[in-house]
């Protein structure tokens, strides 16, 4: 678009009024050529909402989106940033190539969301169906298991408005949390006999007896947890690819185990 304006102004700049009556002439087939081939098409392309429609719809997908795509579509990507940013992107068939490249993008990282967002609907799904097993929710009071129940609902409920694979990502990570304050909750709300016992370290609450003499009431334990990935393996290697390696890694895999137990976690699978 420079380039014609340049020649434009390059033909009539600093001609006198005569010279548009005969001299003009001179200039008239390049003036016209410059119309045919440049001008003509751009304001066909503006005037054209749909051309300009999937001009600027693949442009903010890129800006928007290309996070989401897998580098194995680096090559279509590419493509599709140089077929935008080439000037004249509005002449031959070049528009189709950019909605070809963009629909094809689109259409896998959708596909990518549409896997992302199964397998965490499996994962939570399952987490659910194997705590309404455990004891850690059968020996539960009833508003605890209910508390429970909705709050893993309420993550498998939310899955269908996550619409990129980052939102997707950042759920699965927010649903690991939630459910590692889910199974503390339930560990504080048992009602059988074998809850946790009094932490001897911690100073009794006060209280007082039937005679009105001051006492105090041991304080219940609060249970805590740790996720199996959190647990800290010293010397653990980078890799495991020898037999040897997998034999190491689990007994002192062993050990950390058995130290977060004895200092009364509950390690989460």
């Amino acid at each position: 678009m420079n380039e014609a304006r340049e020649s434009i102004r390059a033909a009539v700049q600093g001609r006198s009024d005569d010279w548009y009556l005969d001299g003009f002439l001179s200039e008239v087939d390049g003036l016209l050529t410059l119309k045919d081939d440049l001008i003509d098409p751009i304001q066909t392309f503006l005037q054209n909402n749909k051309q300009y429609g999937i001009y600027d719809t693949a442009r903010v997908f890129l800006d928007e989106q290309a996070a989401e795509i897998d580098a194995a579509d680096a090559a279509e990507v590419a493509a599709l940033r140089e077929a935008l940013a080439t000037p004249e992107f509005f002449r031959d068939n070049r528009m189709r190539r950019i909605k070809q490249l963009h629909d094809q993008l689109a259409a896998r990282v959708q596909a990518a969301v549409a896997t992302d967002r199964a397998a965490l609907r499996t994962l939570i799904e399952q987490r659910l169906e194997t705590l309404l097993g455990d004891d850690v929710y059968r020996d539960a009071n009833t508003a605890a298991q209910t508390v429970a129940r909705n709050r893993i609902e309420a993550a498998l409920a939310s899955l269908d408005g996550h619409a990129t694979r980052g939102q997707l990502a950042l759920a699965r990570k927010t649903f690991e949390g939630t459910y590692q304050a889910i199974v503390e909750d339930l560990l504080a709300a048992r009602t059988t006999s074998e809850a946790e016992p009094a932490d001897e370290s911690s100073p009794p609450e006060p209280g007082e007896n039937k005679s009105g003499t001051s006492t105090r009431t041991p304080v219940k334990k609060v249970p805590t947890t740790v996720r199996i990935a959190d647990v800290a393996v010293a010397g653990a290697p980078t890799m495991l690819s020898t037999p040897a390696h997998v034999d190491a890694y689990i007994e002192q895999l062993r050990t950390s185990l058995h130290t977060e137990v004895s200092n009364g976690k509950t390690v989460l699978l």
